[in-house]
């Protein structure tokens, strides 16, 4: 055992869905308590059970006869891991244990940590979010156009309803309970203070990615910028409301009427993927934009990349597919929503648009198509804030630290306090739509 136990609540199996950004924040947190010395485990659920060493640590599927739907289950799945957590932990001997959940299932984390010390244990309970599930709901309802059906609409409905009556409430018990709540964005705090409590406290940790932890990736592509003649635009994002790909599309018609050459690339899957495919051909845009779907691996279109664009209504958080495009040196539009300025300022790391405006959104396409050297400065600002800001040594050190804190204090009551962090009117970036116009 290589330090004290850290414990992560993923729910979804991080070894099976390697497309979700759900189980790509908990591997990203499992490589960094990894390499701070930690003993990590995974525990999430599956058909069937198995354990199974990885490079971040031990995962544990526990058996599980209920569908995993999302989180939308959590009052049948968080009893089933809070009982595997107690009877992993009792496997430790004497250690402190810290058990981190995340999302929804910061409630399993804080009812495991209570069996535990029910059991005389040492533990700790912490909770990351990047967003209320409420919240993430409704921007979803916010972003349906008529073009995606009733049937989509319907369902998206019934699960904003469900979260509001049930998920909710343990949402409320994680956030209420939990030793710790981490965050990597502003605009996540003030969403959970709004839900859960303006009296609740929130540390905000810097982010990163994936990408800085997988040995056989080469930094060769962080000084290598793309040079094509046209230029290539890639998006990255799934096809579901919030993410505005149709806003997209939308404004590559327009760049398109103005004269400006490129081609395009969409990589992503989701349940608009149709939708979006069908919307391009009736833009008359086949001939210079391609819709790929999934992909196995995003590195070939990162490297061939010129301009990356992020069209996005809202985000709650930021953008883990922004810091990829930062990394690898690719110029970026990106929509002024949530907490996308906190990472990025406009015209000096990236091209900041109004969420949701087709119109701005395309000059900033524009701009960068007809401006190269517009392209590289960007790029390259990008790049740099990137190695200062997000970087996975600094994500490191910063997890490894607060483990360290928590397991030295070894209290029940050991939030940060602060002070007021809720964003005030002049620290909102004139591109976002204000928050209040959305918590309701």
């Amino acid at each position: 055992m290589s330090g004290p136990t850290v414990i992560l609540i993923s729910g979804r199996d991080p070894q099976r869905y390697f497309d979700c950004a759900h189980c790509g924040y908990v591997r990203i947190h499992a490589y960094a308590a990894t390499l701070a010395g930690y003993d990590v485990h995974v525990l999430c659920l599956d058909r069937n059970e198995r354990v199974e060493a990885t490079s971040y640590g031990t995962v544990h599927a526990v058996k599980t006869k209920f569908r995993m739907v999302r989180q939308n289950m959590v009052p049948l799945h968080s009893p089933v891991l809070a009982q595997a957590v107690e009877q992993l932990a009792t496997t430790f001997g004497p250690t402190p244990i810290i058990i981190h959940g995340f999302g929804v299932w910061g409630h399993t984390a804080v009812h495991a940590c209570r069996r535990l010390k029910n059991r005389g244990m040492r533990c700790v309970s912490l909770v990351s979010s990047y967003t209320t599930y409420l919240d993430e709901s409704m921007s979803q309802w916010r972003g349906l156009i008529p073009e995606n059906g009733p049937l989509i609409a319907a369902k998206t409905a019934l699960e904003q309803a469900w979260i509001s009556a049930v998920i909710s409430r343990y949402e409320l018990d994680g956030y209420r309970n939990a030793d710790r709540i981490l965050v990597n964005y502003r605009t996540v705090e003030k969403l959970i203070k709004f839900r859960f409590g303006a009296d609740l406290r929130c540390d905000v940790i810097p982010c990163t990615i994936e990408r800085e932890f997988e040995r056989q990736q080469s930094d060769a592509c962080r000084t290598s910028l793309a040079r094509n003649s046209p230029p290539v635009i890639l998006s990255i994002a799934r096809h579901n409301p919030r993410k505005g790909i149709d806003v997209l599309l939308h404004a590559l018609q327009i760049t398109k009427q103005s004269g400006c050459l490129f081609s395009a690339h969409l990589v992503g899957g989701g349940p608009l993927l149709d939708t979006h495919r069908r919307l391009l051909e009736r833009l008359q845009l086949s001939d210079c934009i391609t819709i790929h779907g999934r992909v196995s691996r995003v590195d070939d279109y990162l490297d061939n990349a010129d301009i990356f664009v992020l069209p996005s209504r809202e985000e709650q958080s930021g953008s883990l597919a922004l810091l990829e495009a930062m990394r690898a040196g690719v110029a970026c539009v990106a929509s002024g929503c949530d907490g996308i300025p906190e990472d990025v300022t406009h015209k000096r790391e990236a091209w900041l648009t109004v969420p949701g405006d087709a119109a701005s959104l395309a000059e900033g396409i524009v701009s960068l198509v007809k401006d190269k050297s517009l392209r590289e400065r960007l790029a390259l600002a990008g790049q740099k804030t990137f190695e200062h800001r997000f970087s996975g040594v600094a994500f490191v050190k910063v997890l490894g630290g607060l483990y360290r804190e928590l397991v030295e204090n070894d209290r029940n009551h050991c939030r940060w306090d602060d002070g007021e962090s809720a964003l005030n009117a002049s620290d909102r970036a004139p591109f976002q739509v204000p928050m209040a116009a959305r918590l309701n």
